[in-house]
């Protein structure tokens, strides 16, 4: 008889914290949609004008590509492929080119470099 009383006595306990857990959870929701209605996010602006692109004069001093697994839920394996460049004056730097560029160059190769945006618009050897 009182194992029967214990056992009633843990299942209300168990659901006074459900449901205090879920009025919790409700108030700190509607905050944060007051907060979102009264500050939504700002839109980014897809249609902003693509900057000039920045021309530098580069040597190709190495190539390399990985793989990276994007995903938790689904992983998707995602090839990248870089490309190390030197400055004239000396700096060297990495920039992702797409896969379809990447056999395009050569280590050893110059010419003048175009980005964009950070991301490779074109390259010019020289002659």
């Amino acid at each position: 008889m009182i194992e029967e009383y214990l056992l009633l006595a843990a299942f209300l306990l168990i659901f006074i914290f459900i449901i205090t857990l879920a009025i919790w959870i409700f108030k700190i929701t509607k905050k944060q949609r007051k907060e979102l209605k009264n500050n939504p996010p700002q839109e980014a602006d897809i249609d902003e004008p693509q900057t000039e692109p920045i021309v530098k004069t580069v040597k190709v001093i190495d190539q390399y590509c990985g793989t990276k697994v994007v995903g938790v839920k689904q992983p998707k394996a995602i090839e990248e492929f870089f490309i190390t460049f030197q400055e004239i004056d000396g700096n060297i730097f990495n920039l992702a080119v797409p896969k379809e560029c990447y056999d395009g160059f050569e280590i050893g190769q110059e010419g003048k470099l175009s980005v964009v945006n950070g991301e490779l618009y074109g390259f010019k050897l020289n002659t």
